[in-house]
């Protein structure tokens, strides 16, 4: 690799700056973001992905290991950090992690470097692609919208993002005692009985990850001494009225 990039001094007093370990992983995310101005297309999982520039694919895993921490947990909290402070942008692709600098391009861009505030602050909110957040907010919520309406699709889609959810199956497995590999076909056990029963309430995704996580703590439950080992009546004895 080669090149550099951009860094302005106002990042002295910004608070990535304030940790080593933070501003370090901040530092490698912006050499790792792809700097060309055309897309570049990776074969990923047998998936073909497209990556634009101030962008690069990176799992959770994947990142602990470059930075070389400790633990999953602390790199998803440093990118919700920055999420917070939108200086990145994340969305599942495929099912794969991608990453987006916000403001990759003004920053690296822009030859008044004066005009620039710690590069990919919260100042302008475009993302590297030409869209500006509220755009992609925009987009994901038409497609949530679609997703309501097309119901045949929105269970997969879902039981796609659950999966994603790292932090979500840690503490399921912590709280319920499962090891996290089992954790995919609970989802699709919990998504086929939810239509055998015809059930349809969900309003959002994180309605769904409760419901899951309500019906697992009974199925659980179901399993302990002098009481039914027979699970085909779990989804009948869940009131799913209650947490609508």
């Amino acid at each position: 690799m080669s090149g550099f990039v951009k860094i302005h001094r106002s990042i002295l007093t910004h608070w990535v700056y304030q940790r080593e370990d933070y501003f370090k992983a901040w530092m490698w995310l912006i050499m790792n973001a792809r700097y060309k101005e055309e897309a570049d297309k990776k074969l990923i999982k047998g998936k073909l992905i497209t990556i634009e520039r101030g962008q690069l694919i990176a799992s959770i895993r994947f990142l602990q290991q470059a930075w070389r921490w400790r633990s999953k947990q602390k790199v998803e909290t440093f990118l919700k950090l920055l999420e917070q402070d939108k200086m990145i942008f994340r969305k599942n692709v495929q099912n794969i992690g991608q990453i987006t600098i916000c403001n990759y391009g003004t920053y690296q861009d822009n030859k008044d470097s004066e005009r620039t505030h710690v590069g990919h602050t919260k100042d302008s909110g475009r993302t590297v692609v030409g869209q500006n957040r509220k755009k992609e907010e925009r987009k994901e919520k038409e497609r949530s919208n679609k997703e309501e309406r097309n119901g045949a699709d929105i269970y997969e889609n879902w039981r796609r993002e659950i999966l994603a959810d790292h932090l979500f199956i840690d503490s399921v497995g912590m709280s319920q005692k499962i090891l996290p590999e089992k954790i995919p076909d609970l989802v699709i056990e919990f998504i086929s009985m939810k239509k055998g029963l015809g059930e349809d309430r969900h309003k959002s995704y994180q309605d769904f990850k409760k419901n899951f996580f309500h019906w697992l703590r009974i199925k659980n439950e179901s399993k302990k001494p002098n009481e039914s080992k027979n699970l085909k009546n779990v989804g009948e004895r869940f009131n799913y009225a209650k947490y609508q």
